[in-house]
């Protein structure tokens, strides 16, 4: 994100505030399958670790044209997607729903940071917040 986006953005402000795209893998163990909705939420969905690859500011404003998801199993390509919204859903919907979230989330915690002394003075960093260091690799799996 390039800039705050505020709850309830409208899809030009959000689109504006997309700097740029990068790959991101979720791990997730669902073997056995779940079988109780309540168990797989309360174990965080099985994630297991998350890798978040370099941004690519020419796709600043979710620019997707051409992009291309592929996952290698063992070297080999195990599958490919053209339409990377298709299994995700809507990009623009996805980043203006966590935005949303994240208002809503630093609205609860605002009473309790404003009455530390150590947060005082200090606005909740909700949407702003990046990595130090950037996972970097060589070999990337996932979008190209």
């Amino acid at each position: 994100m390039g800039k705050d986006l505020a709850s309830g953005a409208d899809r030009a402000a959000t689109i504006a505030a997309i700097a740029a795209l990068g790959p991101a893998i979720e791990l997730a163990d669902l073997n056995p399958p779940p079988d109780d909705v309540e168990v797989a939420l309360a174990g965080n969905i099985f994630h297991r670790h998350v890798i978040l690859g370099p941004p690519d500011p020419a796709r600043a404003g979710a620019k997707l044209d051409g992009l291309v998801g592929h996952v290698f199993r063992r070297g080999a390509l195990a599958a490919r997607q053209e339409n990377v919204e298709a299994l995700i859903g809507e990009m623009i919907g996805i980043v203006q729903h966590v935005a949303g979230t994240l208002s809503a989330m630093a609205s609860a915690f605002a009473p309790a940071m404003s009455s530390s002394p150590a947060r005082s003075s200090r606005r909740p960093s909700s949407s702003r917040t990046r990595p130090s260091s950037p996972m970097r690799s060589s070999r990337w799996a996932g979008c190209r």
